[in-house]
Order: structure tokens, then sequence, then C-alpha cells
């Protein structure tokens, strides 16, 4: 039994070492007190508005401990350096605050890892209050793209593995069972349905708009709510606050929780530093899965069948050497399209 307990999407300022002339180690850790001086303030905070019910989870934003490296200017080596080890350093403090208010945090860092040499993923991952990482999610959709220039799984694929358990990890924890949608991996319905059919019952979205603009605004939110209803999950989806010392200058600040039924339980409509809480009844998400679930409906032979014969993105495009600049991401991305052009998937 699950009882329900207080969630809480944290949109937080961050600032970049490439912008501030600060080291990345020393901006990282600045970026993480930040985290903890503001846990402190909201903390108490959803207490009192809640008659004393203290948040169990918390998530941070995509990228923004330290940001996604400098606009047009980024590569992979600008972006290696501010990589990190998971566990590490920097996980170990935020782990500091999870023993300290007994909850989960949820976010994401750049990583690197012995096992393989050379490369860098964009990690999402999930503390618990014993300050212990429970999962390690690494991006799949779009992490090799300009925004960022980190690896992806399917890009070392004979390397990494195929293995679902590992690229679509599931944490099953006392508060349920729990997973992260990372960044733009919510605009593919595949990353969503294969954690929920590991099992998830609640995902964190840590993402960033971008841009203040309502198209942004409205693509945030349809997305967020169209993963929950069509997985019949939790999700929480959490934005940037405004960072003026950041490539981000003015996101949507849009976070949000997102109850199974599409439902928007809690939002934020401005860029500013904020905490969106909600509360997450996982009981009754388990009774109505048993009456109304379309896990059950899917009949995933006919579509596997449609994904056998028709190839995508070409898997292993790094498999000896990542990609090191913008324009090898943009040149990848064309030579693609006039594939799927060739192959008459699109016209």
């Amino acid at each position: 039994m699950v009882d329900p307990y207080v969630a809480m999407a944290m949109q937080m300022e961050t600032k970049a070492s490439y912008i501030t002339g600060k080291t990345p180690k020393s901006q990282l850790k600045e970026n993480i007190n930040h985290f903890g001086e503001l846990l402190d303030r909201f903390v108490p905070f959803v207490e009192q508005w809640t008659r004393g019910s203290a948040p169990k989870l918390v998530g941070l934003s995509e990228g923004v401990l330290h940001g996604f490296g400098p606009a047009r200017k980024r590569s992979f080596q600008t972006n290696l350096k501010l990589a990190v080890n998971i566990p590490g350093e920097s996980t170990d403090l935020l782990a500091e605050k999870c023993k300290q208010y007994r909850l989960y945090t949820a976010g994401t860092l750049f990583e690197v890892d012995e096992a393989y040499r050379g490369y860098f993923f964009h990690t999402g991952f999930i503390i618990d209050p014993q300050g212990k990482i429970i999962l390690k999610h690494r991006k799949n959709n779009r992490p090799g793209a300009s925004i960022e220039l980190s690896t992806g799984p399917h890009a070392i694929l004979d390397k990494y593995g195929n293995d679902a358990e590992k690229i679509f990890p599931v944490a099953k924890t006392p508060i349920g069972n729990l997973a992260m949608l990372i960044g733009y991996e919510s605009r593919f319905p595949e990353v969503a349905r294969c954690l929920a059919l590991n099992g998830a019952e609640l995902m964190i979205h840590p993402s960033t708009t971008g841009h203040r603009n309502p198209r942004d605004i409205e693509t945030y939110t349809m997305l967020s709510r169209i993963r929950a209803f069509e997985n019949n999950v939790y999700l929480m989806a959490v934005d940037w606050a405004r960072s003026p010392s950041s490539e981000i200058l003015n996101p949507a600040g849009t976070s949000m929780i997102v109850d199974f039924n599409g439902d928007v339980v809690s939002s934020s409509d401005m860029p500013l530093e904020t905490c969106v809480y909600g509360l997450i009844d996982i009981e009754r998400l388990r009774r109505v899965r048993r009456s109304r679930c379309f896990l059950a409906e899917l009949e995933t032979e006919l579509y596997a069948g449609v994904y056998r014969e028709k190839q995508c993105n070409i898997p292993n495009r790094c498999a000896e050497k990542p990609a090191q600049n913008q324009e090898e991401n943009w040149a990848w991305s064309s030579k693609v399209i006039q594939k799927l052009i060739k192959d008459g998937i699109i016209t």
C-alpha cells in the first residue's frame, strides 16, 4: 500500500561556467548549493500549505545544474568539460539533502563512464532518501544533436547492448515505480511507452522549453498531458526558471504535474524560481488501471513488424568516435532524411 504523497517540481535558475567564467567544477557546486538553499525554503513552504505534508519527491529540470554548452560555439570538447561521474562528488552533495529531508531527488547531469571511454552521456538519475542512486537513464532521442553533443545508447548500440531494462530503466520504490523521460524524449511516444511497459507509474520529465512563446508553451503542455494519458501514468515536467547567466535567457517556466487522466494537477505559468507541487495517489492509479488500461489493449506484434521493416535513424553512428561539433550532427540529420525519402517513408 502506497499512501498518497506530495511531489514537487523545482523550477530553478542556473548559472553556466562558460558565461560566468568560473571553472565547471566550481560553478556546478554553486548551482547544487543553490538547489539546497531553494529546498530549504520550499520544503517548509509546501508543508505549510499542505497541512504538514512534506514532499517525498523533488524533480530538477534538464541540464539545469550546468547548462547545455555555449550557444553556437558548443562542441564535444566544450561539453565534455561539464561531464562528471555518477555517482560522484556532485551527486554526493545532492544525496545529503535527500537524507536531510528524507526524499527522492531526480535530475540530470552530463556523465562520463569508464566503461565507455571517449564518450559522455546525458544521464538522468534518481537518489533515494538514504542517499543511494537507484536509477540511471541515459537520454535516448536527440542527445547527439547540436543542443548538447552527448552520445545516446543507439549511437553505440553494439557497445552498449540492446537491453530493455538498461535502456528504459524503472525503479520500484515504496512511493511507486519511478522512471525518467528526459527533454526531447517526450516527442517520441515509444520512449514513454517502453517505460510504461517496464512498469513505470510516475515519470519525472526534466526538460526546458528554451523560449517563452505561445507555441512552445502549448507544445510542452500537450506532450506532457498526452504522454501521461496514453500510458496511464503521473508525469512531473520540470522547466527552467529565467537564467540570465546561461544560454537559456527566457524559458517558458511551464513546470507541471499531470495525472494519469492527462489532467494538469498543478502548474506554473511564469519563468521565475518557484516550486510546483501536487498530490500523487499511486493506489488510485492502480485501481484505475485495472478498469481502464491502454497497455492492456496494445497489439505489440503488429507494431513490431513495422519497426523491423522500417529503419529510420541508423544505429552505431558513433561506434568509432562521438560527434565532435554541431555541423557534424546537422549533416547526419540531413543524411537520414535523404534515406527516409529514398526508402519512401517520407516524400
